[in-house]
This record gives C-alpha cells, structure tokens and sequence, in this order.
C-alpha cells in the first residue's frame, strides 16, 4: 500500500495535458515485455565480478548523465523570452550565493564579518571550488550540478546495499533521472537553492549506515563516517541539519526497535549521545578554527537571525500559496502512509525485520529525510519545486517494491499487480516528463560526451569562461580594471545583482560589505554592522563604481538626508540596505566624477567638511 501511493504521487508530479504519447504507448510496450519475462521465471544472475562491473557502469551513466552543460544563456546568446525569464530567474539565485563567496574568497570569516542565509560548511566548500576555477554562474552551476549527480549516484548505491536486484535498480534511477532531472522547469544546477549542496547531505548518511548494516568488513569505519555527516551537518547549514538529523533520528528508532528487548532503551540512549557527540565535536573544530583565522569565535546569532526572520518577520511573507489541488498533497500522503507501513512491519514482525535490516534501514533514513525534506514544500509551493523534493520517494518506492517480489508471504498474483503498477506509472511519468526530457537530455555531460556529438571540452571551456548573463557586467567590470586597476576589494551600488555580476567579473569583493544586495534587506540585522563598518572605513580618496539611479539617489540624500526611502527604491532600483549606505557615505563625502561611460560613473570621494 505504501508503495502504491508513492508512486501515485510521483505520477502527480506532471501534467496529463503534457503526456507524449508515442513514449507512452512504448513505454507500455516495454512494460508488458518485462512482465511476460518476470512472469517466465526468467532472472540475471551474473558472475560476482560481471556484477561489479554493471554497477560501475551504471554509476557512470548516473554522473555522467546528470550535470547540465549549459544550464542558461546570457543576453548576447539568447533573445528568446523564456531563456531571458529562465537567466534572469537563475542568475537571480545564484547571486545570492556568488555575493556571500566574493566576500569569503577575498578575506572575509563567516559568522565574523560576513554571513549568508546558504550555510557555512556550504560557502566554505564553494569557496574552496573557487580557489581552483573562475568565479561565474557556470562554475557553481556545474559544481552544484556534480554534486546533485553524486546525490543520484549515491541513490543507487543505497538501492543496492539495501539488496534492490541491479536491474530494479538502474530502471528506478532511470526514471528519477528523466523525471526529476530531465523534466525539471529549471536545469539542474540553475537553482542551487534546490540541489546536491543543499539536499544532498542526507545521502551519504544513509548510505553508510546502509553498508555499515550490510558490509561485514569496515563496519566500524562506515558507522563513524556517518557520524561524521551528522556531525557535519550542525555546520553546514540550517536546512542540512535538519534532514540529516531526521535521516538519523529515523535509523536510530529502526535500530532500537529491531534490537532485543533488553537492548532497545540502551541503543536508543547511544545513538542520541553519539548525535550529540559529533556535534560537539564539530562545532568545536569550526569554532577553534574560526578563532584561528580571525581572532574571533564565530557569532551564530549571525546565522540564526535568518531562522527568528524567515519564522516570526515579514520575510516569511516570501511565500507561494498552495493551490486548491495541489500534487504536494499526494506525495504528502505517500509519506505518512511509507512511515505508518514500516512502523506497522517493524512491530509486527520483528524477526523479519531484523533479517532484512539493510533494507528496513534504507527504508528508515529515506523515509526520515523524505518527510523533512517535504516540509520545504509547506512555504515554497510551486509545481516546479516539488520534483527536487521526491528522489527519495523514488528510492523508497524500489526499495518497497522489491521487498514485495522477494517476500515469501505474498502470492505470485499480488507481486505481478504491484510489479504491473510500477512498471505502467513509470512509463506514464516518463511520458509526461519526455516534453522537456528530450531536449534537456541533450545538454547533458553524458550528451556531449558521445563520439560524434558537440564537444564536451568546449561546453566546459564556456562554463569556465561564461559570457556575461546580467547585461552591463563587462562594462562595469572594465570600468573597474581602468580606474580601479590592482583593488582586492572595492565599494559599488548599482542596482541588485548587477553589481554582484560585475564584482565576480573583475575577480573582487565589495569593500561596502554588501553581499547579495536583496538577501541583506530581507534580513538586515546580520550585515548591518558589517556594513556600518565598511562604510566608516571608507577615506578621501577613495574611488566607487555606482550607475545613474544610485548617482541620482546619493545626490538626494546629500540635499535631503530624511527622503522617504521608498522613494529611493522605486526610481533607482535599489534595495535598502543600498540605500542606508548610501546614507552614510552621503553624511561624509561629496563625490567628484571621474568617468561616466554605459550608464555607469565612477566617482572619487572628498570630505563633506
């Protein structure tokens, strides 16, 4: 029962408008063959060393056939509505994270002077990926990507300690790879917001403790590298803690509840102080390391004012309603009835349980990271966002699925029905998904991989010097190697994410100490004093990049220091923490123009008095 509404969620995830049907009348066709060969008795059994080579195969298609190698295109390569609306909304996004990592690639401590609502551990390891490649939208695109392909891979990993049969398998992370991957609105990659850096934490934890339980060789070593991930998730970021522990809070309960009566209170007692344990040890690692770099420890109210605003202030505002059906409805079900299922199982028959335990731990890591991870979807509500949200409903669905075959208390009857299910929803959902599949399928790394086809080295080669996605970022950017030559760091206001673009372009950070101009205003209290600090530093001297609206916007405020921001806002664009520097820079200095070219001044500051 519980795998049948997970895959009637995962059916809800399209639109029956979208469905392709010559794929869907073959994908029948297929699914009808692999009954008539199920029902013959027919099964693969290859040789220990044939198997092992399938599923590095399989893991290779995975990674390969993930990552997009395009991902958007700038206004130069593209004049088509949608891939300018699909840029500006990507491109959006990610400056929310290239704001945070110029400030940290160019000398700035998290959670000291800088911060970002993204994380810690996450900025520090896209920081780190940037020490090795160009900052610019393709590079984090093509690294969140990678990741979210590793996230897939370790999908089948899991699938196959948890004794899925390689062919069950691989046809499971066949059809999330097109549905979740392939028929997503946005490439993958496009929203970091919603993939492998984010969400993928989880895995890693499940998969060890899936091998731990399987694996008689290295259990110890498995056991401690999931601690290790739970223990990393209290620094990596908010979202991340939160599945991980919900992944492990669940294995935890599975282990305590299969163990011997006698034990169960012990093995539940250890594993919370095991939890604990690692993330003490890990916040303490990150704190003398903080204190090494800066002298400081790091401020996690810093970090924890987005919690109290996203919860409690107007940001929280930020919001999608959900509409009066909405598919979220169905995968939520599926998850209350998959929890209720192993619950009810695991009570009812504990010796079956405990000789199925790699499998029942799968169930119980993905079935906790699933639910945690769904309640995303309670105030990000989009059609659109809930694909990224169901691998583990996948993964879930074969690892039910393939209990139901090999059970020995089910009759040939009930496992044919349930096999005929999975095998018609998944040629149903690949059908709807195929729309876009199809062509997004071809700018995969897999796609320019193939002999014969586009180069893959020249699709990397453009991710790693990507054409300018925000118009006006390479003239910003000259403008700041002409009169600016040599600076680490320096002070610019333009409008939002245009300002970021050019900064990441010239290989520097805002020595204003804005981050991502939008992020800061909706939660201001983290970056104002980091700010007011920049601001006050600033001298005579001293040089600034700003455009015509946030020229005119300073010129207001030195002749009237009390104009209505809103005012401010809506004739240059400009968000208000832009404004409130602005402000401050206004009550010190008086800017004399040193250059105007394409909508951009730069200005030298004098002191006011």
């Amino acid at each position: 029962m519980a795998w049948i509404t997970a895959a009637g969620a995962l059916l809800c995830l399209g639109e029956i408008a979208h469905i392709d049907l010559p794929w869907l009348a073959g994908g029948l066709l297929l699914a009808c063959a692999v009954l008539l060969v199920w029902a013959s008795g027919w099964s693969w059994k290859p040789s220990a060393r044939l198997g092992l080579t399938f599923d590095g195969l399989v893991l290779l298609l995975i990674l390969l056939a993930v990552p997009d190698l395009v991902v958007m295109r700038g206004p130069l390569e593209s004049n088509l509505p949608a891939d300018t609306f699909a840029t500006y909304v990507m491109q959006g996004h990610e400056a929310l994270f290239l704001g945070a990592l110029s400030q940290v690639g160019h000398g700035s401590v998290l959670l000291v002077d800088t911060v970002s609502q993204y994380g810690i551990g996450s900025i520090y390891l896209l920081a780190a990926w940037f020490e090795l490649v160009p900052m610019n939208n393709g590079t984090l695109a093509f690294f969140d990507a990678v990741l979210s392909a590793l996230m897939f891979a370790g999908g089948y990993a899991i699938l196959r300690l948890a004794g899925v049969g390689r062919l069950l398998a691989t046809s499971a992370l066949a059809v999330a790879v097109i549905t979740l991957v392939y028929g997503l609105e946005y490439p993958i990659g496009g929203l970091l917001q919603h993939g492998g850096l984010r969400f993928g934490l989880p895995v890693p934890l499940i998969l060890f403790w899936v091998a731990a339980t399987r694996l008689k060789q290295g259990r110890r070593f498995w056991e401690l590298a999931g601690w290790a991930v739970v223990g990393l998730s209290s620094v990596w970021a908010l979202e991340a803690f939160m599945y991980v522990s919900g992944a492990a809070v669940s294995m935890i309960a599975l282990r305590a509840a299969v163990a011997e009566p006698g034990r169960r209170i012990a093995t539940l007692l250890r594993g919370a102080g095991a939890m604990v344990l690692s993330w003490a040890a890990f916040q303490a690692v990150f704190a003398i390391a903080t204190l090494a770099v800066s002298g400081q420890l790091p401020d996690w109210g810093l970090y924890l004012t987005y919690l109290r605003d996203f919860l409690t202030g107007d940001v929280g505002d930020i919001t999608y309603d959900v509409p009066a059906w909405s598919p979220g409805i169905a995968v939520g079900i599926a998850w209350g009835v998959a929890a209720i299922a192993l619950i009810s199982i695991v009570i009812r028959n504990p010796g079956w349980s405990r000789q199925n335990l790699p499998a029942l731990v799968s169930l119980a890591g993905l079935t906790g990271f699933g639910i945690f991870l769904f309640s995303y979807f309670d105030n990000r509500s989009l059609p659109h966002v809930l694909p990224y949200l169901c691998l583990p409903l996948v993964l879930t669905g074969a690892v039910w699925l393939n209990l139901i075959l090999r059970s020995g208390n089910l009759g040939r009857w009930v496992k044919g029905v349930a096999l005929a299910s999975a095998l018609a929803l998944s040629a149903l959902s690949v059908s709807i998904s195929m729309p876009l599949a199809s062509d997004r399928a071809g700018n995969t790394l897999l796609a320019y991989a193939v002999p014969g086809g586009s180069s893959a080295r020249f699709a990397l080669e453009r991710l790693w010097n990507m054409p300018e996605m925000v118009e006006g970022a390479d003239q910003g950017a000259a403008l700041l190697e002409e009169y600016m030559p040599g600076e680490d760091r320096t002070p610019i206001i333009t409008r939002p994410d245009l300002d970021v673009a050019i900064l990441m372009r010239a290989d520097r950070a805002n020595a204003l100490g804005i981050t991502d101009a939008k992020e800061a205003s909706w939660v201001p209290g983290p970056h104002i004093a980091a700010i007011d600090r920049a601001v006050g530093e600033l001298a005579p001297g001293d040089r600034m990049l700003l455009d015509e609206g946030a020229l005119e916007s300073f010129r207001q405020l030195s002749r009237d220091p009390q104009t209505d921001p809103d005012l401010l806002y809506e004739r240059a664009a400009l968000e208000p923490i832009q404004v409130r520097a602005l402000a401050r820079i206004a009550a010190r200095f008086r800017l004399t123009t040193v250059a105007r070219r394409d909508g951009f001044v730069v200005v030298e500051l004098e002191p006011r008095n």
